[in-house]
């Protein structure tokens, strides 16, 4: 907006403009009839005074010089900072002023209704037109100069395999696969293209190199994605990295050069103007400031902006429920398939590797039973088989190995391997072996601190110089042994050469920093708290035993004086929300107590303190896996390892965290005994991954709620059997949705076997969401849940509509009905099925999807409505293929907001 004009208006003028003689003089000819009162409806209190009145013509106009003078009397350096919401407010402010003296100074003066409508029109124009005025750079620059600045840190070209995903999308073709290069093409079944896109992968999937390889692609404008070439700009977010939760700061960080040529508002409008993919990395790894962050990014997002977030499977709920009332298009990687496999192994290019020893190494891998070779589909766990195979030549891959596995088998052939070749140059009697060892506990160290504080996996210079002062080993050599070559876009800041190959394999290292740490100390748990910089005292069951009754009331007396000085009432607000008042009241005491005793920083510098603290939490997990698989030779109890993830978490009250705990220490129960006291009871989100975890937890507490997300083929989690039969006894509200039933046409599996589980008459479980394939017999079961809400199901035979509209009747909370009728032959049900007294006689909102109807069906299709009521608005058809939508039905002459939504 340009403030410049709102400074220049001659306010003398406009005051008496609207009372000069000659207004009075003039009639409108549009109007025969006595002239009307107009009155504009305004939020209540806007333009009233004290008294409740509205504002005199007099004082609208002092109040409108008033705004002049503070915008024109405000420094040149605080006019560029000002925020698009200011401008908006502003905008509005003027808006309301200048509509109501208008309307005031038109009936002084008895102009006619469509003089003063006219006025006003033309002034909003003017002030959307002046709110709106492009000033500095247009949007084409802007684009042109990011770009540039984007090509100056372009990363070179490395190993990419181009991944297949599967749609995991409730408005798409469910269960398809698609290319890599086809996914932003892709469109739901409407025809519309998705906003928002969210990729799901494990650890090593590849969700930041799809990141890396788009972002390369649209800098080197490769046809390989041709929607990339639609995008003016790529701008990518990595969640673990991110300082800021203001996207503005976030901009200056990521394009200094060019947004140092913006103001704020400027900078706003032309990101709103572009046509932006956001690339959102990680959201599993997300900081507080990267959570406000996207936040920011969702609410200040242009309409031809795309989001494409990639996370973890157990964090994609979370993701989700970031984009409110949002169409999501939900992928997931596919894993890699045997052409895929041969490519990665053969791009690695390994020195000293012939073909021979490639397909040698590639068939003793298909030879592996299937569920052995999806392990290996994961192309990190590929890459990294086939570095200790082929480079340490071992005949045989190694079969059902966890990352770690991997990760502590590669270390000591690496080690070893180190070794010889150091060797051959060593002076004789010297202890090559020791050298290796001391300067690996180095690396170790290194890589815990670089996990604690930088969240890129480079190697700076600081730590260059750690590992090479006197260490007495050939530096390079080490660490292109256990390293990797540096992408250039971090090698161009940090100005070195060598990094860790994954997030996982830092992590690694860095737990056995801490078995080192720990190993030979006489209280390990307490070397443990060390090195974490966890005190004892924060840990929610500690208490001090030489603390009396006086000492308490001396400390709680010394702690109410230093409330004011030392403790932030926004961390207070926000502890006494977060949790009860008994829980909030004991943290409080044991964190003043901490202060008070000088074990903590003040708490601007403790809150610092604490962000670089919940950085380690991978690395945490990392030792608890470890710990379980018995690879973490220390002696330390699952209680306190359990007490410091609860410390590190920083009240990250997230059940996914301690499902994932659970997952991946495997079948140890005496951790998941001790989890079971740390995780929420208010809602579990349960998927694919975490059903095994979350039938041992339910040996020990029952949560108020629990969403069970079944993506795959429900055949293949051999423990959801027992997961729903523990449910289905206990007091719990469920939600049940079978995604691969309902959404995949090719399958005849039917989901009455688990409903079965939930619905017997003994069952204690409210199912109050289902989603599923039943079959005639099937929808007998559901008289029993009398607490269903919403009901989605794809049925295959005609008998079961009739079947269906006999028992959703007995169903009195049921609210929502979406209804696949998955006939091929597009069967019309029989005609005993009556409106009257179906499930369509109340108020019940019924979403209905004719896949298989044909362009010569029409008829039968209205037919087919019509059995389950006479009211409808419009009936469409989508065929299955990529064919643009197309109308099919008329309007009904009996029209009803009660109506029944068709659509696919």
């Amino acid at each position: 907006m340009r403030l410049n004009n709102f400074k220049s208006m001659n306010w003398r003028e406009l005051r008496t403009r609207w009372t000069q003689p000659t207004w009075t003089s003039r009639v409108c000819t549009s109007c025969s009839t006595t002239p009307v009162i107009f009155r504009l409806k305004t939020p209540s209190g806007t333009l009233q005074s004290r008294q409740g009145r509205d504002l005199p013509l007099g004082q609208i106009l002092y109040r409108l010089k008033d705004i002049r003078n503070s915008v024109s009397h405000k420094e040149p350096g605080k006019l560029t900072q000002v925020s698009d919401e200011d401008l908006d407010a502003l905008a509005k402010e003027l808006t309301q002023l200048l509509t109501k003296m208008l309307i005031l100074a038109g009936e002084a003066c008895e102009k006619c209704q469509d003089v003063i409508v006219e006025a006003i029109s033309n002034m909003k124009a003017d002030v959307a037109r002046e709110r709106h005025a492009d000033d500095g750079i247009s949007v084409e620059q802007f684009v042109t100069l990011s770009r540039q600045e984007l090509l100056n840190h372009e990363e070179p070209e490395f190993l990419y395999v181009e991944p297949r995903l599967v749609v995991q999308a409730v408005e798409a073709s469910f269960g398809s696969v698609i290319p890599l290069s086809g996914l932003l093409s892709s469109t739901f079944r409407d025809g519309t293209q998705p906003k928002v896109i969210q990729v799901t992968g494990e650890a090593g999937a590849g969700k930041t190199s799809l990141c890396r390889a788009f972002m390369a692609w649209w800098l080197k404008g490769d046809p390989i994605v041709e929607a990339l070439a639609d995008f003016q700009l790529l701008l990518c977010i990595t969640c673990a990295s991110v300082k800021s939760s203001d996207l503005h700061r976030y901009l200056h960080w990521m394009l200094p050069k060019t947004a140092k040529l913006c103001d704020t508002a400027s900078l706003t409008r032309l990101l709103r103007e572009a046509k932006v993919l956001w690339l959102v990395d990680g959201w599993d790894e997300a900081t507080k400031e990267a959570r406000g962050l996207l936040q920011d990014l969702i609410h200040s997002k242009g309409k031809s902006h795309t989001v494409l977030a990639t996370c973890r499977p157990e964090f994609s709920v979370s993701l989700t429920d970031q984009f409110f009332r949002q169409r999501i298009f939900h992928v997931s990687f596919a894993g890699f398939q045997k052409e895929e496999m041969k490519k990665l192994v053969i791009g690695l290019k390994l020195p000293g590797v012939d073909n021979s020893s490639l397909e040698i190494f590639l068939n003793h891998l298909h030879s592996f039973p299937s569920e052995e070779q999806d392990d290996f589909s994961n192309p990190l766990k590929l890459r990294l088989m086939a570095l200790v195979c082929l480079q340490h030549h071992i005949d045989e891959p190694l079969r059902q190995l966890s990352l770690v596995h991997i990760y502590l088998y590669m270390i000591e052939c690496q080690r070893l391997d180190l070794i010889v070749r150091c060797k051959e140059d060593a002076a004789p009697g010297e202890d090559v072996e020791q050298r290796i060892d001391a300067w690996l506990k180095r690396l170790y160290k290194v890589s815990f601190d670089s996990a604690k504080s930088d969240p890129s996996l480079i190697l700076d210079r600081k730590s260059v110089k750690i590992l090479s002062k006197e260490c007495g080993v050939p530096v390079n050599l080490c660490l292109s042994t256990f390293l990797v070559c540096a992408p250039l876009l971090d090698v161009l800041s940090r100005r070195c050469i060598h990094a860790f190959s994954h997030d996982t394999q830092r992590c690694v290292f860095a737990a056995r920093h801490l078995e080192c740490c720990c190993k030979d100390a006489v209280n390990p748990e307490a070397e443990l708290r060390k090195v974490l910089e966890v005190d004892s005292s924060e840990l929610d069951d500690h208490m001090d035993p030489h603390l009396g009754m006086y000492d308490l009331v001396t400390q709680f007396l010394l702690v109410v004086r230093i409330l004011l000085s030392r403790i932030s009432c926004g961390w207070v607000c926000s502890e006494v929300c977060r949790e009860s008042l008994c829980e909030a009241v004991l943290r409080f005491m044991r964190k003043f107590v901490h202060i008070i005793k000088g074990d903590h920083l003040p708490t601007d510098r403790w809150i610092q303190a604490s962000s670089l603290r919940s950085r380690l939490v991978p690395v945490l997990l990392q030792v608890m896996e470890m710990w379980a698989r018995g690879l973490f030779q220390v002696n330390v109890s699952a209680t306190v390892l359990v007490d410091l993830f609860a410390s590190l978490l920083e009240g990250d009250e997230d059940p996914a965290r301690w499902l994932e705990v659970v997952r991946r220490c495997g079948t140890n129960k005496e951790l998941a005994r001790v989890v079971s006291r740390k995780v929420g009871r208010k809602l579990w989100v349960i998927n694919d991954n975490d059903v095994r975890a979350a039938a041992m937890l339910l040996e020990y507490v029952i949560p108020e709620k629990v969403t069970v997300e079944v993506s795959d083929n429900p055949k293949k989690l051999s423990h959801l059997h027992e997961l729903l039969s523990k449910l289905a006894e206990s007091r719990v509200k469920l939600e049940l949705n079978i995604q691969s039933h309902l959404r995949d046409l090719n399958s005849k599996d039917f989901s009455d076997c688990y409903l079965e589980l939930i619905c017997l008459p003994q069952a204690k479980c409210s199912l109050t969401t289902f989603s599923g394939h039943l079959s005639t017999s099937g929808l007998l079961l559901l008289s029993a849940a009398q607490s269903l809400t919403s009901l989605s199901l794809r049925v295959t035979q005609p008998t079961a509509v009739c079947k269906l509209t006999e028992v959703t009747p007995e169903l009195l909370q049921l609210s929502t009905l979406y209804l696949i009728y998955d006939n091929k032959k597009f069967v019309v049900p029989d005609s005993s099925v009556d409106s009257s007294r179906s499930m369509l006689s109340r108020k019940l909102v019924v979403h209905l999807v004719l896949p298989h109807l044909r362009e010569t069906s029409v008829n039968m299709s209205v037919d087919f409505i019509s059995r389950f009521s006479k009211r409808y608005f419009e009936c469409q058809r989508w065929k299955t293929g990529p064919e643009r939508s197309e109308e099919l039905g008329g309007r009904a002459e009996n029209q009803s907001s009660n109506r029944p939504y068709l659509c696919d």
